[in-house]
């Protein structure tokens, strides 16, 4: 977090010296000087509303870059990003230990910063295009039915990697973004009813109604 910086009592100085000056430039009017310090209070709330913005934006690019470089210089991930996929049905109906830890690794990521940004931590925009959002695609195209049968046995499993993908997907959608994997369209493909991946919304609708 950045530090209070030396001279922080220096705006509010300014501000109460100008409020005196305003006071006796005006006559010693201070239904004026009220006026004025009001306009300076609405202006400090715009500036703060600003800052704050501000301060998201860093936030969600230092957030970004750590997932980038903690993901992208790790050589042990990517390939089991490319291990799953290169995952067949059969693979899937018989999966070894290795290639469930493989998976664990890549949805616990995917499970990680799709938690970020549907909770609006991370921006969805740099999400999608910078990072992940291809990644999320392909992996519930390749992983959606071994994901609900894991889900299955434990009761909740990749909710968020669930719901990811379909931010993914609706926002490629609506981007007009390829998104392919083995020269099958995965936005015409994942739109069928079996394998589309459910909103947020959806899932907690479909958790509240097993209750």
């Amino acid at each position: 977090m950045k530090k209070v910086g030396k001279y922080w009592w220096l705006p509010t100085a300014i501000w109460g010296f100008g409020l005196v000056y305003v006071y006796f430039s005006l006559g010693k009017d201070w239904q004026a000087v009220t006026g004025v310090a009001t306009w300076f209070l609405v202006m400090g709330v715009v500036y703060a509303f600003w800052q704050l913005q501000e301060a998201r934006k860093i936030t969600n690019a230092q957030l970004l870059t750590d997932f980038y470089w903690k993901f992208r210089n790790d050589e042990a991930k990517l390939e089991k990003l490319r291990t799953i996929y290169e995952l067949t049905p059969d693979d899937l109906g018989n999966v070894t230990d290795k290639q469930r830890d493989d998976i664990d690794c890549v949805l616990d990521w995917l499970d990680t910063l799709g938690a970020l940004v549907i909770r609006d931590f991370v921006s969805k925009s740099l999400a999608m295009e910078v990072f992940a959002g291809l990644p999320a695609i392909r992996c519930w195209y390749k992983l959606c039915r071994y994901i609900r049968k894991v889900r299955d046995a434990r009761g909740y499993y990749a909710e968020n990697v669930e719901a990811f993908a379909r931010l993914a997907l609706d926002y490629f959608k609506e981007h007009h973004m390829p998104a392919e994997l083995e020269s099958v369209d995965l936005i015409q493909k994942l739109q069928e009813k079996d394998i589309r991946p459910r909103s947020m919304k959806e899932i907690r609708r479909e958790r509240g109604r097993q209750k």
